[in-house]
């Protein structure tokens, strides 16, 4: 019973992804001679179908080196069904968006490991970048 259930949650929670997002390491490298812009090289953990969310709509203001931000919380969730070496520190970049066209272009720290266990998607936590 718990498998038909679990697989029509992971069906549902999979057609809320409306981005596509590409995860994995990002090495800068030389700037291009014509551009002057860094080059970047991508080894990638995950390339497909996310979602990413506002857990809630919280934020905290905080104070470091004198000074003052605003922090929120921030999931990444990606598919239960797929296999992949996503890991702590792997910069996530959304490239599509089908609900949120500002999410395209933004990229984001993964700052832990997803819970496990019956889930409907691999919530990861993350941090913006830009």
């Amino acid at each position: 019973m718990i498998r038909g259930v679990l697989a029509m949650g992971r069906r549902r929670a999979n057609s809320r992804m409306t981005e596509v997002v590409r995860v994995g390491v990002v090495t800068e490298g030389p700037p291009d001679p014509l551009t002057f812009e860094p080059t970047r090289t991508w080894a990638k953990h995950y390339e497909g179908a996310g979602r990413v969310k506002f857990p809630n709509l919280a934020s905290f203001d905080r104070t470091a080196g004198g000074q003052q931000f605003t922090e929120q919380t921030l999931m990444l969730h990606i598919p239960a069904t797929d296999g992949h070496e996503i890991q702590t520190d792997d910069i996530a970049e959304v490239f599509s968006s089908t609900a949120d066209p500002s999410l395209v272009g933004r990229t984001f720290r993964i700052t832990g490991r997803p819970q496990g266990g019956q889930t409907t998607a691999h919530r990861y936590p993350v941090e913006e970048l830009s």
